[in-house]
């Protein structure tokens, strides 16, 4: 089994870099962009393959304190907007290395809450369901 080491984003960045089609300057002009899209692309793989997060602000946070010196990081609301631009290379990628017969599917699994069991203790019908209900956590 392979295990992924802090300095193994530079190979992961290389692949990366080497497999997306290169990144067109802005058409508008203007200054750069702080991230490239596959900066952003390695950010987003390499944190779910090694520290999963379930919010983009706690990979930002992740990339700030352990990859600080590797990426120039922009603030929060620029490393969404980043991240929005590369999910296009991100499916690219995906769909290029993974198989081929199977859609790439993403599932979102934060947790809804579908009903308020407020009047639970006033409930006459399935009474017992219902108390189960109220302290069942999921």
């Amino acid at each position: 089994m392979h295990v992924l080491h802090r300095n193994n984003i530079v190979d992961v960045f290389v692949w990366v870099d080497d497999s997306l089609p290169k990144q067109l300057p802005n058409p508008k002009g203007g200054r750069p962009a702080k991230l490239l899209v596959s900066e952003t692309v390695t950010i987003l793989l390499f944190s779910s393959l090694t520290a999963p997060q379930k919010l983009l602000k706690n990979i930002w946070r992740w990339v700030q304190t352990n990859h600080q010196e590797d990426f120039n990081l922009p603030a929060y609301s620029k490393f969404i907007e980043h991240c929005h631009k590369a999910l296009p290379a991100l499916l690219w990628l995906l769909e290029r290395t993974l198989e081929r017969d199977a859609p790439i599917c993403f599932m979102d699994s934060t947790m809804l809450q579908v009903c308020k069991l407020i009047r639970a203790e006033r409930h006459r019908v399935a009474r017992s369901i219902a108390a189960f209900g109220k302290n069942w956590q999921g």
